[in-house]
């Protein structure tokens, strides 16, 4: 993966998910999920490693069944933005 690449998986996910995230450096991110009414359903800021990093998202299995976005941030820049579905 090239650095700021981004993968999701799975998808749909039941209970929790894993962000496959590759960073040009050790920084912090912030992770967050809204639903598709553009509530804030989740925000968690983590901390990554130069090179591959999975982030699994076990707050999730709280939320209802449907469709929700995902951003990736660093900083103030978005870095990825995608959409997932909980079944």
């Amino acid at each position: 993966n090239k650095p700021g690449s981004i993968h999701t998986a799975p998808n749909p996910f039941t209970n929790n998910f894993i962000i496959s995230y590759n960073a040009a450096e050790k920084e912090t991110i912030t992770v967050r999920m809204f639903s598709v009414s553009g509530q804030q359903m989740l925000m968690k800021k983590v901390t990554v490693n130069t090179g591959d990093n999975n982030i699994n998202i076990t707050e999730a299995a709280q939320l209802a069944k449907g469709i929700y976005v995902i951003q990736v941030s660093k900083g103030y820049n978005l870095i990825s933005s995608s959409k997932i579905i909980k079944q």
